[in-house]
């Protein structure tokens, strides 16, 4: 009997320890426009997520030429409300909108938006894969109605659900991840 419960003890003990290594993982793993995705994921409609990314563009745009380079981004971003300010870096800015830019370093309203979905989206199947993969995972199995996935299958899950996920789709997961300090 206190050989049981010291296994149990010393089981709960590892596992509460792999959560805290996955928590703090999954601060590591934060980038710079994840306030600002967060922000963004309460949209209602995908005319509700155009206006609102159209209104940061404009508002970003403070040369009015119709097209953000990395200065105006920075800025922009930078005077947002996010408490620290968002810095997005050099390097930052040039994987997110090398496919979005024309050429030049700068990017267009339609540029813009398309990134910010393909960022979302992004975020979403992060926020997914680190939900799933700090929370234990109940799953159908041949035996028994419900049997823990063990962490390998839990990943494999993680991969084969975020092929699936949409950008709408993850407005949900919001309301499911506890937030990170």
């Amino acid at each position: 009997m206190l050989l049981e419960a010291f296994s149990v003890a010393t089981t709960r003990q590892r596992e509460k320890d792999e959560r805290l290594k996955m928590k703090e993982r999954r601060t590591e793993n934060k980038y710079s426009l994840d306030p600002l995705l967060e922000s963004l994921l309460v949209y209602t409609s995908e005319q509700d997520l155009s206006r609102r990314l159209r209104t940061l563009f404009y508002r970003f745009d403070i040369h009015e030429t119709e097209s953000l380079c990395y200065q105006e981004l920075y800025e922009g971003l930078h005077h947002l409300e996010f408490d620290p300010p968002i810095q997005l870096r050099v390097q930052e800015y040039n994987v997110i909108f090398q496919n979005f830019s024309d050429g030049t370093g700068h990017v267009d309203l339609r540029g813009f938006e398309m990134a910010c979905r393909a960022q979302l989206k992004f975020f979403c199947l992060r926020r997914l894969g680190n939900l799933i993969s700090t929370m234990p995972v109940l799953c159908l199995g041949a035996s028994s109605p419900f049997w823990r996935c063990t962490r390998a299958r839990a990943r494999a899950r993680v991969h084969v659900c975020a092929a699936r996920v949409q950008v709408h789709e993850c407005k949900c997961i919001n309301a499911l991840t506890p937030h990170a300090a």
